[in-house]
């Protein structure tokens, strides 16, 4: 920057854009004689750098919120897979029958949701693989699948053929 061409703070300055009331020593938004003091800013910064133990003890709790929202994941996303594998096997049949108690296929098989469950995807294939070869080795512990309900003779209508529905003031008289 050039300098005014006057010294007195109150004459214009010859440079576009400089503050005329002002001195040379002061700058805009600091009082009048006083001026930041830099190096008191420079080596502020420069001290916290160089703090080793500061440093160590700032990537160690950042270390341990990290540690602590993955396990917090990893918990969420083990749970999900468990609900997934108990509904896949519970649902799923192997020649027209479904296990009778949904543990028999982790308590026989020796494989968990961990062997079906990859990524969040449940591996269907394996999965009725194994109901099969279960299925085969211990039948005794499938039931067969009732797509139609059996009929409840205690509903609808009772009594013999022909006779219709009875009235209302015969069902108090009874």
């Amino acid at each position: 920057m050039s300098e005014p061409t006057t010294t007195d703070p109150t004459s214009t300055p010859t440079e576009p854009g400089a503050h005329p009331a002002l001195p040379e020593d002061t700058t805009p938004g600091t009082p009048s004689g006083t001026e930041p003091d830099r190096h008191e800013e420079e080596q502020e910064p420069r001290n916290r750098r160089h703090d080793p133990a500061a440093d160590a003890a700032k990537y160690r709790h950042k270390l341990r919120d990290a540690e602590a929202e993955r396990d917090q994941l990893a918990a969420i996303a083990k749970t999900a897979s468990a609900n997934v594998y108990t509904q896949a096997v519970g649902s799923v049949s192997s020649h027209g029958a479904r296990l009778a108690h949904p543990d028999d296929l982790e308590r026989f098989t020796g494989k968990g949701p961990d062997s079906y469950v990859h990524d969040g995807q449940l591996d269907h294939d394996a999965l009725q693989a194994d109901l099969d070869s279960l299925r085969e080795r211990r039948p005794e512990l499938f039931r067969e699948i009732n797509y139609s309900p059996r009929p409840d003779p205690s509903q609808g209508h009772s009594g013999a053929r022909g006779e219709g529905p009875v009235a209302w003031r015969e069902a108090f008289s009874r």
